[in-house]
């Protein structure tokens, strides 16, 4: 019993890290572009989001016909020279080149709007988005457009649920939902295999995800979505496309043809779920993925069959026998170690595998 309230003890500090670190990490952001509420007035310096940041004042050029050139990768000199005890004398300017960099991150936190732009969207290369203390009650499926994306805080909205399409944001680090209104995360979630950091404190959301986020942390929330993921469709039946056979001359007389099929099964050893922790285990699991592997070659019912990465055991006791039985003979080349090795450690060892139809 110690042992437990310790440990929601240290779970508690924990989320109130993470939900100062969603305010801190605005702060450090040196990159990202603020939008003031433009009904306030501008000056020199403004708390916004409750962190203190400094205004961009930008000086009206008297020729508003002349674009500026900033192709050479430097923005115009920039005036330090101003004289604090005589404000009326016009500052020096100086001659040093400043070096222009691209922005990368976008704060609309803390002016309480209620509606995403669809244009906000066009802005693919942002790696963080900050939408905090507004009003919103949902989020667009387009915030899937922001692939780069690492940073995502929507805390305090009034969001009941967030879009499915979250889960394309796959090089996201950090998502902080804190106080909305959420009841359930959706399963795509899964998929953000690089998330860090997950803020959901503040929603009345299902007591299953409270538990295993407290206990267990975010990596093992997302691992939970990921693998209860219900399955997507089949993939539709593929189109072949027909080809003419090609004869040189129509005396030649009749022209024998075969077809072929050749398939990287990419075998159990080289599917670990630590190289493919995006993919649901019951996806990677072999027995799954070798019946449906199975039933893909006799669909084709090609007169020969190529599979590359298939280990000796998997060919001796699954793929023979079960192509045997649709009319097929087969060989196995291992990789060359295995000459080396015996027993199970020789039928691990991957190579590649033909088969052909025995009556053709």
């Amino acid at each position: 019993m110690h042992t437990n309230f310790q440990q929601c003890r240290q779970n508690s500090s924990a989320h109130h890290r993470a939900r100062t670190a969603a305010v801190s990490s605005r702060s450090a952001n040196k990159a990202a572009i603020t939008i003031s509420d433009p009904n306030r007035p501008a000056s020199s310096a403004s708390n916004v989001n409750g962190a203190h940041k400094k205004t961009l004042s930008v000086m009206s050029s008297t020729d508003r016909s002349v674009t500026p050139d900033f192709a050479d990768g430097k923005q115009p000199a920039i005036s330090h020279g101003a004289d604090p005890a005589n404000p009326a004398q016009a500052p020096v300017p100086t001659t040093e080149d400043v070096p222009w960099e691209q922005w990368s991150g976008l704060d609309l936190g803390g002016i309480r709007i209620k509606n995403l732009s669809p244009a906000m969207f066009s802005f693919s290369h942002i790696t963080s988005l900050y939408i905090n203390h507004n009003v919103l009650t949902s989020l667009p499926a387009a915030i899937s457009n922001l692939r780069q994306l690492t940073v995502l805080d929507a805390t305090a909205n009034e969001l009941t649920s967030v879009p499915p399409e979250l889960g394309m944001l796959s090089r996201l680090k950090e998502l902080f939902l804190f106080d909305n209104h959420l009841t359930t995360l959706p399963a795509e979630l899964g998929t953000l295999y690089k998330l860090e950091m997950l803020g959901v404190e503040g929603n009345p959301l299902e007591d299953r995800f409270r538990k295993i986020l407290a206990e267990e942390g975010t990596t093992a929330l997302i691992h939970h979505l990921r693998d209860n993921c219900p399955a997507g469709p089949q993939p539709p039946e593929r189109q072949w496309i027909e080809v003419e056979p090609v004869t040189t001359s129509p005396s030649e007389g009749h022209q024998e043809s075969f077809t072929t099929l050749t398939y990287n099964i990419l075998c159990d050893s080289f599917a670990p779920p630590s190289s493919y922790n995006y993919t649901p285990l019951w996806a990677l699991d072999w027995n799954y993925r070798k019946h449906t592997i199975l039933q893909e070659i006799i669909n084709a019912s090609a007169d020969i069959v190529g599979l590359q990465e298939i280990d000796a055991g998997q060919y001796r006791e699954f793929f023979y026998p079960q192509l045997k039985t649709q009319g097929y003979e087969g060989c196995h080349y291992a990789r060359t170690r295995a000459r080396t090795m015996s027993g199970k450690e020789a039928d691990a060892v991957d190579g590649c595998a033909i088969f052909w139809k025995s009556d053709r």
